[in-house]
């Protein structure tokens, strides 16, 4: 994988775990505000994007206020399909807009050239809101490219 090719999806919405297929692709939105930001149970998603950088993907999220989450999980998958967690960060659950970054260095230790990533929104009360998919993929040759 080439060095610092910066890849970047905007969430337009969350699915809520009720509406995701056993194959984890959206039948349908839920919870997206009038003006395109991301609602989830307590806070605002503002985006989740992603990078290759130094053999490692990049995760990064924006979320606005915060309230009564509990966690993000970040989810992989390298079909698209059979999504696996691979790290639980705990919310700050603050007011103003909030940071996360998770560097995934594991994909160097798998054979995959494509990575999928969703992230989990597990409230206090335990409901639980699924984020779009984002994929990140390198060539032979180190070329990037997002589906």
């Amino acid at each position: 994988m080439k060095k610092s090719s910066l890849l970047s999806v905007v969430l337009v919405f969350l699915f809520s775990a009720s509406t995701l297929a056993n194959t984890g692709k959206p039948k349908a939105n839920a919870g997206a505000d009038t003006s395109g930001n991301i609602k989830a149970t307590g806070s605002i998603v503002l985006s989740f994007k992603g990078r290759i950088s130094n053999n490692a993907n990049k995760l990064h999220w924006i979320t606005e206020d915060e309230q009564g989450i509990k966690s993000f999980t970040i989810e992989r998958s390298i079909n698209n399909r059979g999504f696996y967690p691979i790290a639980i960060m705990p919310a700050m659950n603050e007011k103003g807009q909030l940071f996360y970054e998770y560097p995934d260095t594991d994909i160097s230790r798998l054979t995959a050239q494509t990575f999928s990533y969703r992230l989990k929104i597990t409230a206090a009360d335990n409901n639980e809101n699924y984020s779009q998919v984002i994929t990140l993929s390198a060539d032979k040759n180190g070329a990037v490219a997002i589906r």
